[in-house]
């Protein structure tokens, strides 16, 4: 485990800040980072030794084909052919955190899960999130062409996990000691690095020192509130851009055309996601245990 390091000056409008230190602290790598190449590929163990699996029994979720029949003799025989689409098929153990047992990664509105959860309160990686990471990693490597640049809106339906999904990410890219630029609000940016964090609550500057970090660091903006509000174009210059956020027409033309991004669309929760999140919550009632 790292320790706060904060050395030397921070960038010009940031201060040195607490709020994420724990988060810093657990996950940035003891050498300092930052993993590249193919070593930055599947999920370093200060993360992986906190995700813990789950197969879940979803057949309750399950039409059974039989109950689907008509008595009309009208209707054709035969599957809806739009069953199942855009749905995360993926594997069947379902991963998740338990944010009760390391509370260093309940922050933000995670923290929010533990009041209201308790030992319950349960953070599903979902196998979409990996997907993208792998996704957007694969460009940074082998971009299409040499005017490529990793920006990325990432959308989907409410209650689909986009904010969790944005979470997950700075997870990993901590892990991997990769430099964050992390905004939850329009005017408020974290800065995760080697050093430390730093937060600034002003409208950045093209200071030669920030744009030197942002050409080595990741951009994640969380932030759904404001309709009308786009990134400021100083995180052109950021290594990879990536905004969670819902499928808001106008922000998302204005986010594409401004920088150029790529869409994700979230697939919609598996069965076997459900039944995981079902059986945790009512472990009691359901499972009796977390083997299901």
């Amino acid at each position: 485990m790292a320790t706060q390091a904060q050395v030397g000056a921070t960038l010009r409008q940031f201060t040195w800040d607490a709020l994420y230190d724990d988060l810093w602290e657990t996950l940035w790598p003891a050498d300092g980072g930052p993993v590249e190449g193919e070593l930055s590929w599947g999920e370093p163990s200060a993360l992986l030794d906190r995700i813990e699996t789950l197969t879940p029994d979803d057949g309750w979720l399950r039409v059974n084909p039989s109950s689907k029949k008509s008595n009309d003799p009208n209707e054709g025989e035969g599957e809806d052919p739009s069953d199942g689409e855009d749905v995360d098929e993926g594997p069947a153990r379902i991963r998740y955190i338990n944010l009760k047992a390391h509370p260093a990664l309940a922050f933000d509105e995670l923290g929010l899960e533990v009041d209201q959860r308790g030992d319950k309160a349960t953070f599903v990686v979902r196998h979409e999130y990996g997907l993208f990471m792998e996704h957007a990693m694969s460009r940074l490597s082998n971009p299409p062409d040499d005017s490529y640049r990793a920006r990325f809106f990432v959308t989907g339906q409410p209650g689909i996990g986009k904010s969790f999904g944005c979470y997950y990410f700075l997870f990993r890219l901590l892990a991997l000691g990769q430099s964050v630029f992390f905004l939850n609000a329009p005017t408020t940016v974290y800065y995760f690095s080697s050093d430390g964090v730093q937060k600034s609550d002003e409208n950045l500057e093209g200071w030669p020192a920030t744009l030197e970090a942002l050409r080595k660091s990741w951009v994640l903006i969380d932030m759904d509130d404001t309709t009308d509000w786009t990134p400021p174009k100083i995180f052109n210059r950021a290594r990879c851009v990536v905004w969670t956020s819902a499928p808001q027409e106008v922000r998302m033309k204005k986010f594409l055309k401004r920088f150029g991004a790529e869409k994700w669309y979230m697939k919609a929760w598996s069965s076997k996601e459900i039944a995981a999140v079902t059986c945790i919550l009512f472990l009691m009632l359901f499972c009796g245990n977390y083997a299901c």
